[in-house]
């Protein structure tokens, strides 16, 4: 299989699982919550002009499954509100991605 399961996604980029289930599989990934779709993979990159972390709820709201995020706090009431979803939390989301694409590559 060339999906990545989310225990692969924390190997690989040294995350932390807020929540969720490491063995649910990621198959496609967004940075843009306009082009999201059921079940997909939010990485929140932060960029120039804006922080895509800021839209990490819209991204949950909209049928994602998972959201990669930086180091941002997350509530209590967050937690509870998206307790179905799964939240993995990196240092840095754009080196993730380098990362994610990269270990993707390798199962070709």
């Amino acid at each position: 299989m060339k999906n990545l399961k989310i225990k692969e996604i924390i190997e690989e980029t040294n995350a932390e699982l807020i929540q969720g289930n490491q063995e649910e599989i990621c198959q496609n990934f967004s940075k843009d919550t306009r082009t999201i779709k059921q079940g997909d993979t939010y990485i929140a990159i932060k960029g120039e002009n804006f922080d895509g972390n800021q839209f990490w709820k819209q991204a949950l709201d909209q049928g994602a499954s998972t959201v990669i995020i930086e180091n941002i706090p997350i509530s209590q009431e967050d937690k509870k509100k998206y307790a179905d979803k799964n939240i993995i939390k990196v240092e840095d989301t754009l080196e993730a991605l380098y990362k994610i694409a990269k270990k993707k590559r390798e199962k070709y």
